[in-house]
């Protein structure tokens, strides 16, 4: 499993060609994104030295999402952390479990994604040029937003959320693997 194979620091640095400065910033990115992941750690020897390791699934992310330039960067995480946890899944033989969304007024949209008004706007406004009129509705003098829109406004919209949930997931399933 991937989880549980480090490399030297040297030893990816040398792969992907990089000097002590990049990798610096390479390491400072990949703490900042994904801060509790444990793809890095430090091993301590008994003569006082160092050294950096780094998970080979951090390796498998830096390939899939970090250099990868042929989607949106967070398109590319959601992918990554959503295979991640269908194989870990798998492994576990645990059953995939879907999120399951209900038909929400604006003003829940609001509360749960943790956004103004106008930027819901905004968003149901993109949601409705890409999957139609028919995805709201008028109940009781309320705008309602049927499931299937709600669950694209999280997954496709406001994605940092979701994208945080994906991660979570994960490390709830890593923990179980241990």
């Amino acid at each position: 499993m991937l989880k549980n194979k480090f490399y030297y620091s040297y030893e990816i640095q040398r792969k992907l060609g990089y000097n002590n400065t990049k990798f610096k910033r390479l390491i400072t990115v990949i703490k900042k994104r994904h801060p509790y992941q444990k793809w890095i750690k430090y091993e301590y020897v008994k003569n006082g030295q160092v050294y950096l390791m780094i998970n080979a699934e951090c390796e498998r992310w830096l390939y899939e999402v970090y250099f990868n330039k042929s989607k949106f960067y967070l398109d590319l995480e959601i992918d990554f952390f959503e295979k991640r946890i269908r194989e870990l899944e798998i492994q576990l033989k645990i059953p995939h479990k879907e999120k399951v969304y209900k038909d929400m007024s604006i003003p829940e949209i609001m509360i749960i994604n943790n956004k103004t008004r106008d930027s819901v706007d905004v968003a149901i406004y993109k949601m409705i040029k890409k999957l139609g009129s028919d995805v709201k509705y008028k109940k009781d003098g309320n705008v309602i937003i049927k499931s299937y829109g709600v669950k694209w406004l999280y997954e496709k919209y406001f994605r940092h959320k979701y994208l945080t949930e994906l991660e979570r997931e994960k490390i709830r399933l890593d923990y179980l693997y241990d």
